[in-house]
């Protein structure tokens, strides 16, 4: 049976936060550039900005 070893570990977790960084930045830009710029706006991009780093520290 295979040791996971903490670098492994390590590892993935840098995977994982990275990934969920690079999926904010991708949202908000698909949200800032696609979506028509409108005051709700304003409320989606904020809405996201909050979830994604609470998702991020306290995960589910």
């Amino acid at each position: 049976m295979a040791r996971l070893s903490l670098r492994t570990l390590r590892q993935f977790m840098l995977w994982t936060y990275g990934s969920a960084l690079a999926h904010m930045v991708g949202l908000l830009s698909f949200s800032l550039v696609w979506l028509p710029a409108s005051p709700w706006m304003l409320f989606v991009v904020v809405g996201v900005m909050v979830v994604d780093p609470v998702v991020l520290i306290y995960p589910s």
